[in-house]
């Protein structure tokens, strides 16, 4: 039975997606692909969070995990079938917390001002730039990805 909750462990794992957002991480597809740099000044930055996009897998795994331990552990009593819901609810909720917890990551909202004299905004993950109002960066965009660089 240890061996089928593992398993189950690891395959609702292989469902789980995180797309780095960090502006030094390209993405596969825009590898070798042209984009647009422009240069502008940072007004300000302040620090906000990126919450990815919730799926449910979190709490469906927990869930699923939750009901096999709760049923097995009751499994020769007659109240197996309660060990299993019982198990199944609290494995959903701590699922989706856990899930909730690392979907969230540190960013920078850096408002910049181009050229144009426009303000404008981009919000990226936060990476190990050392970013500071009134720099001057390359704003490099393009697939609708946009990133703020020295």
């Amino acid at each position: 039975m240890k061996k089928s909750i593992l398993f189950l462990c690891i395959a609702l794992s292989g469902c789980v997606s995180y797309t780095n957002q960090k502006p030094s991480v390209y993405q596969y597809g825009l590898a070798q692909t042209e984009m647009q740099v422009r240069y502008a000044t940072i007004e300000s930055i302040r620090d906000v969070y990126i919450q990815d996009q919730k799926t449910g897998v979190g709490t469906g795994a927990g869930a699923a995990v939750g009901g096999i331990i709760g049923s097995n552990g009751l499994s020769n009593t007659k109240y197996g079938m309660i060990g299993g819901v019982i198990g199944a609810v609290a494995g959903g909720i701590a699922g989706q917390k856990i899930s909730e917890a690392s979907s969230i990551k540190n960013a920078v909202e850096i408002v910049l001002k181009g050229d144009d004299g426009k303000l404008f905004v981009v919000v990226q993950e936060s990476d190990n730039q050392k970013l500071s109002v009134g720099d001057r960066v390359k704003v490099i965009g393009g697939y609708g990805n946009t990133r703020v660089v020295r």
